[in-house]
């Protein structure tokens, strides 16, 4: 009887698995948008999130960004940025691909589990300047995609709470 039962068991943990991995088999780009409204002007803003050195003011987990290739802040530099993840250091290289002062950046993000690319949009409004991300991403093998998949939406829910504190930084609160 307990033979039956640790054979079940194991079966079940099996197909759960199996299960989870069929959710990385498509090669799925996800994207996520978030977006907020600053009450400061537009090119302060941009400036600011321009500005590697605040940083680590309003990017949970940053630790570091340190210029490879290129030439600071310009299309086609090279950063290696390093955040820490429950703890331990996740490096990433990020690729500007894009800037249009005071309404772009753009950027490649890549490590070992995922490719991904990002546009910040910045846009004055009457009150102050929007703010906008829009982030794609896919993960490189089956494992990582259905991680990404189970996990979108924290993933986003972080990104909120990071441009949350971008905009209490920002207007000093």
């Amino acid at each position: 009887m307990l033979n039956k039962i640790l054979k079940s068991v194991i079966g079940l943990v099996l197909l759960s698995f199996l299960v989870f991995l069929v959710l990385g088999i498509p090669n799925t780009q996800h994207e996520m948008i978030t977006e907020i409204e600053i009450n400061a002007p537009v090119e302060e803003v941009y400036n600011y999130v321009m500005d590697i050195d605040n940083n680590e003011n309003w990017l949970s987990g940053f630790v570091s960004a340190d210029l490879i290739k290129g030439e600071k802040g310009a299309v086609g530099s090279e950063y290696k940025v390093v955040f820490l993840q429950k703890g331990k250091p996740m490096e990433m290289k990020e690729t500007i691909t894009d800037v249009v002062p005071n309404q772009k950046i753009g950027f490649d993000l890549s490590d070992k589990m995922i490719d991904g690319h990002i546009d910040i949009e910045f846009k004055a409004t009457g009150s102050g300047t929007q703010v906008k991300e829009i982030h794609g991403f896919h993960g490189k093998s089956i494992l990582s995609r259905a991680i990404t998949k189970m996990f979108s939406k924290a993933i986003h829910k972080g990104k909120q709470e990071m441009y949350d504190d971008l905009k209490k930084v920002i207007e000093g609160n």
